[in-house]
């Protein structure tokens, strides 16, 4: 759990396109906010969707630029062997892999999150703080699969991810807009990654229950579908490398 914690917090803390991400993000979410101030036509809202879209687009686009090395870091510090031997638990391994991501992820977000609210001390504009334990848990499941992905094939690893993030966002927005007239189908939403990201920001912005608890519901929720993503990876793991009979 360790080394790989520590790899994946070091193989993004080092790469020049993390912080290169973060400075195109935080660059959009200024250019927002500059509209905002300018705009002619009254009181706009567009700052908060540009961040929201950011904070969004921050959890899927950092994994797949930052990851492309994990295979060489891994090879050299002995967790793909780890891996592939199984000396210890699998499940250590992913909360390993987990945690690093999620750390930092944090560093991100801290400087999304700053420059966002310093518009916002202007713009009167307000994100509940609660929806900012969403993305640090959602990007660190994504990188977490992305690198058992990319762990048994770099080239077929990618276009999985890249596919299934496609349908993904295809099939949220079509389930979308049929769970509207049929309520049963709200239970897929649970598995989509972006509806999980967006219904429970707006549950949290809208619920009347005291900030403490939005937050706790946050943390749980995300818990939960962060570990439900590490189960299906530890059962893919196993499957693969169950010996052939």
């Amino acid at each position: 759990m360790g080394a790989s914690f520590s790899l994946v917090l070091k193989a993004h803390i080092k790469r020049s396109s993390f912080y290169i991400l973060i400075s195109i993000f935080v660059a959009l979410c200024v250019l927002g906010a500059l509209y905002d101030i300018f705009s002619l036509e009254g009181v706009s809202t567009l700052s908060s969707e540009v961040y929201a879209g950011l904070a969004l687009l921050l959890s899927v686009c950092v994994p797949l630029f930052c990851l492309s090395d994990f295979l060489e870091r891994e090879k050299e510090e002995g967790t793909f062997d780890l891996t592939l031997t199984r000396p210890v638990n699998m499940l250590k391994i992913l909360i390993g892999r987990f945690l690093g991501a999620w750390i930092a992820t944090v560093i991100a977000l801290v400087v999304l999150c700053v420059s966002y609210y310093i518009s916002a001390a202007v713009f009167g504009s307000y994100i509940s703080p609660s929806s900012h334990f969403v993305l640090p848990l959602a990007f660190a499941s994504a990188a977490t699969s992305c690198s058992i992905a990319l762990l048994f094939s770099q080239i077929g690893g990618f276009v999985a991810v890249s596919v299934s993030l496609f349908a993904f966002l295809v099939a949220s927005h079509i389930i979308a807009y049929y769970s509207q007239s049929a309520q049963s189908l709200n239970i897929l939403l649970i598995l989509l990654p972006n509806f999980h990201l967006a219904n429970l920001q707006n549950e949290c912005a809208t619920s009347e229950f005291p900030a403490f608890c939005r937050i706790l519901f946050s943390v749980v929720s995300n818990i939960a579908y962060a570990g439900m993503l590490l189960l299906l990876g530890d059962i893919f793991i196993s499957l693969r490398q169950k010996p052939a009979e």
